[in-house]
């Protein structure tokens, strides 16, 4: 046990050291080490690839919290001419659909990537090389992903107005079960325990029952039949708001 916390100490102020040089440094220092094993081009390729997984990453976490809230980025919402707004709005969102799929397809092929890439690595370096290169790496993705989340709250902001939701699910959720949750499951909770999913299609019978029901109960009490019809006047229009949005 002691053994083993020297050890981790000693990882410690190694990576101290490390992340006070620059990156190209460190990773031209290992492929120099690594006796022909691994190319510095190998080194940049594992830097890229855990980038761009992590750039999926959140772009695909920025679409999904568009999609919660109604919105649809601006790279979407180019002129749709001979359109009304209603048939615009559910054109984008179709297209928000198929980028949500497109960013998760190359999403799962990046990931198929970095571990071949990761392989190489470790099948070219000494566990003490490839703890620097991870370390280096590690810094440098945390980095660009504080830039990102930055720069994709902001975009949410301007889109609602100022209307946002935790950027991840960390910052809401602790599962406190043995239960391990979905990307789904987790993407839903972050909205809070009174968010509700809307229905794929509304029975636009039953609505309008609904709002028949009330208007008897309201309107039963009351003596002046002018204001009978006053009260279903506002819920007739209330009905169609309810059905159409």
């Amino acid at each position: 046990m002691y053994k083993l916390k020297k050890f981790a100490f000693f990882l410690q102020i190694l990576s101290c050291l490390v992340l006070t040089r620059t990156f190209g440094s460190i990773i031209s220092d290992v492929a120099q080490n690594s006796n022909g094993l691994i190319a510095l081009s190998d080194l940049r390729k594992y830097e890229k690839v855990k980038i761009k997984i992590r750039k999926a990453e959140l772009d695909l976490n920025f679409l999904k919290n568009c999609q919660t809230l109604g919105v649809v980025p601006k790279f979407l919402s180019y002129n749709l001419p001979h359109s009304d707004s209603h048939d615009s709005y559910a054109i984008r969102k179709r297209l928000l659909k198929g980028a949500i799929r497109k960013r998760t397809s190359e999403l799962s092929r990046l990931r198929k990537n970095l571990e071949q890439a990761d392989k190489t690595l470790r099948d070219g370096l000494g566990s003490l090389q490839y703890y620097v290169v991870y370390r280096a790496v590690k810094s440098n993705v945390e980095k660009f992903t504080e830039k990102t989340i930055k720069t994709h709250e902001k975009k949410l902001q301007n889109l609602t107005h100022n209307f946002t939701l935790p950027f991840t699910s960390e910052e809401t959720i602790r599962n406190m079960s043995s239960y391990q949750l979905s990307e789904e499951e987790t993407d839903i909770l972050k909205n809070g325990l009174s968010f509700g999913i809307a229905p794929r299609k509304l029975n636009k019978t039953d609505i309008y029952a609904s709002f028949e029901m009330i208007s008897r109960v309201l309107t039963s009490d009351l003596k002046e039949d002018s204001t009978q019809g006053e009260v279903r006047g506002h819920l007739a229009h209330l009905a169609n708001n309810y059905y159409h949005r």
